[in-house]
Parts: C-alpha cells; structure tokens; sequence
C-alpha cells in the first residue's frame, strides 16, 4: 500500500491514489473497493465513503503491477471549526481484515462525514 501525492481537481477539493501493488511472484485478482479510514491524533476515526463514479471490475495484477482507488477531499485550515485533523489513514485491501496504517500528511479535512453528499469518498479500484 502506498498514498499517492495530493493533486487539485476541481475547486479546493483534491485527489489522491490508494495504490495497493502485487508484491507476489504470481498474479492476483481484486475488486471493489478498499475500506478506507483517516484518523486523528485522539483515535477518533472517519470511514471514508465509497462513490459509484467508477463502477467496480475485476483487474488481474500480474507481479509488480498496481491497482488504485481515488481518495476525493476536501482540505480545511488548521485549526478551523468542522476540521479533521487526520494522522494517520488505515487502508483494508477488498475482501481482507488485514489493515495497513500510512501516515495522512495531507493536513486537515473538511468533516462531512455526516453530509449527504460529500466531498470526501473513495472511488472503486481501477488499474494502474
């Protein structure tokens, strides 16, 4: 698992791929989605929603090769009311339990974790 840099998409919201590489000597199948979580310093936890723009496929990964999820988000000033103040964000791979924690240097989000329609999701992985 890797975190890609931080890009801008569209207006203040940015971008950043969930790599997971096939670190084995044989091919690997995933799909879907990987579970996503950011935490704060005080362990409080933001799982991250998942977005049907990508619709989810079956990608082979042949040794050393790469599949990613787009992480979409929304950053807030330090210190700014309705802040998340991520250390740390917690990948699980689709269909696993086993998690891997990367440090989260992107700064605060804006918290919509409770929102409708947020500008913090995840897509599905696609290939790459």
């Amino acid at each position: 698992m890797t975190l890609g840099s931080s890009s801008v998409v569209e207006g203040d919201q940015r971008e950043r791929q969930v790599r997971l590489t096939n670190r084995s000597s044989r091919r690997c199948t995933v799909s879907g989605y990987p579970g996503v979580s950011l935490v704060a310093r005080d362990g409080a936890g933001w799982d991250v929603v998942r977005s049907p723009l990508v619709r989810p496929s079956r990608i082979t990964l042949a040794p050393g090769a790469a599949a990613h999820a787009s992480l979409h988000y929304l950053p807030a000033n330090v210190g700014e009311p309705g802040g998340f103040d991520a250390t740390r964000i917690q990948v699980t791979p689709p269909d696993t339990f086993t998690t891997t924690t990367l440090p989260w240097d992107g700064g605060p989000l804006l918290d919509q974790s409770g929102a409708t329609h947020p500008g913090t999701y995840l897509t599905a992985l696609t290939a790459g």
